[in-house]
């Protein structure tokens, strides 16, 4: 789940940090990537 969007001094976006709800780790990635559906699927699949 995206828990905190990382923002520029401008205010833009630029990554999302990402908790796994099974172990609770914390991913940063690009926000863009999410994006991909070759690699994220929106919901439980």
């Amino acid at each position: 789940m995206v828990t905190q969007l990382i923002r520029a001094d401008n205010g833009d976006i630029i990554a999302c940090e990402l908790e796994a709800v099974i172990n609770h780790r914390i991913y940063q990635l690009n926000w863009q990537a999410l994006k991909d559906s070759s690699c994220w699927l929106m919901g439980w699949r």
